[in-house]
């Protein structure tokens, strides 16, 4: 605590604090953090510069004098945190028939197909990347399931409740939106372990409801996330969405975790989006279209959901959280030349009175919609069935139907599984 000089030793190591008085005393006193004796200090997680990687035969170095760091076929792993005891890391591929990996992750390519590569510390603490080999002469365009670098993928993930949770990957960064209520983020992480994630760049709140950024402390914590973007509302003199992600923290999070989740969050930069912005991730362009009003966070939250339009290449994508009719009415009058798309994400789950059903033949026009929702908030069936003679392909993200959605983009076409488990 700064203002009342308290002092809390946060990791092993060495610093000075300076303390003031008026404008010119000022008392310098070093500090150093030392562990117990007898102290184990636990590895908390592996980060890998990699989480995907597509090599031909050829591609690799096999002298030792051509290694270098940032070689393609290399993986680099970063213990965290750095100071942890056993930070020996053990490297594993799960076929040698299809490549290998040394102890210090370089990958060696047998013979073409799909591997995991594993990276793990003795605390099972773990890591992986999905790697790919092909022939010689194919293009290495990457493979039906992970693709290539110069792919977009969004991953719907289906929910235990009635929730958004949206993972978007293009290259070597990627971005969350939302994550339902903190209680949902264990399946979310587990997930997108099995994908090979261990860091993400972006946290994006649509709105603040508690089923949409409660799982903002796990998912920032976690996967090292240090950039938020969220909507204009505020309570309480602050962002809402930011208190929920607080507020979920201090209701839900286990004592031993709770002041390192919250250090986590609190040391994020925060971006404030409003219609007209725009950003990217890579190759993605984003520009957010809506709000255009503020409601009060008392009155509709829904309402004041961030909705954002993707542009990648010739593909377009839409998602808007929980917006509403009257806000989309708005929206259609602003920025009626951003609202025809490949792909849009239904907004507020399975609930069709969020939306006109003719808007989807008048003004988004998609080729796909998806519905993230639970059994208990389908959409109704003749709403769907509306959207089906507008040539429209739905999805809807329970387990009973569509479950997880994959969608991948080359620019060009847009592929989509259903039911996907990596």
């Amino acid at each position: 605590d700064a203002a009342k000089g308290k002092v809390r030793g946060i990791r092993v190591g060495t610093t000075t604090l300076t303390g003031k008085s008026g404008n010119t005393n000022k008392v310098e006193l070093k500090i150093k953090v030392y562990r117990e004796k007898g102290q184990t200090i636990s590895v908390e997680r592996i980060e890998l510069d990699k989480t995907s990687i597509t090599l031909k035969k050829d591609e690799v170095k096999t002298k030792p004098e051509e290694y270098k760091l940032t070689d393609k076929e290399k993986i680099n792993a970063t213990v965290v945190p750095s100071y942890a005891d056993n930070r020996k890391v053990t490297w594993e591929s799960s076929n040698r028939t299809v490549a290998t990996v040394s102890n210090q992750g370089r990958i060696k390519p047998i013979s073409a197909g799909d591997v995991t590569i594993t990276a793990s510390t003795e605390n099972r603490t773990s890591a992986v990347c999905k790697v790919t080999i092909v022939d010689n002469n194919e293009s290495g365009g990457g493979s039906e399931e992970t693709g290539s670098s110069d792919n977009l993928e969004i991953h719907f993930i289906s929910p235990p409740s009635t929730v958004d949770a949206i993972y978007i990957k293009v290259g070597d960064k990627s971005a969350y939106i939302d994550g339902g209520h903190y209680s949902d983020t264990t399946k979310e992480i587990e997930y997108l372990k099995k994908l090979g994630v261990t860091h993400i760049d972006y946290y994006i709140c649509s709105h603040s409801h508690n089923n949409h950024v409660g799982a903002g402390g796990p998912i920032i914590y976690t996967f090292g996330i240090k950039k938020i973007y969220l909507g204009r509302e505020q309570q309480n003199g602050k962002y809402a969405s930011y208190n929920t992600i607080i507020s979920a923290i201090n209701s839900k999070c286990p004592k031993a975790t709770k002041e390192k989740m919250l250090n986590a969050v609190k040391s994020c930069e925060i971006v404030v989006v409003k219609p007209g912005d725009t950003f990217s991730i890579n190759d993605l362009n984003i520009k957010c279209i809506g709000p255009i009003k503020l409601f009060s966070v008392s009155n509709d939250e829904n309402e004041n959901s961030i909705v954002l339009r993707l542009q990648y290449k010739n593909n377009s994508f839409l998602l808007g959280g929980d917006m509403e009719k009257s806000g989309w009415v708005e929206i259609i009058k602003k920025y009626p030349n951003d609202l025809k798309v490949d792909l849009m994400k239904h907004t507020h789950h399975g609930h069709t009175s969020s939306t006109k059903v003719e808007w989807y033949n008048t003004y988004f026009k998609p080729e796909y919609v998806v519905f993230t929702t639970s059994k208990s908030c389908l959409p109704k069936s003749s709403y769907l069935s509306k959207l089906n003679s507008y040539g429209i392909k739905c999805y809807i993200t329970t387990p009973n139907k569509q479950g997880n959605v994959f969608v991948k983009s080359n620019g060009k076409k847009i592929t989509i599984k259903s039911n996907y488990n990596p």
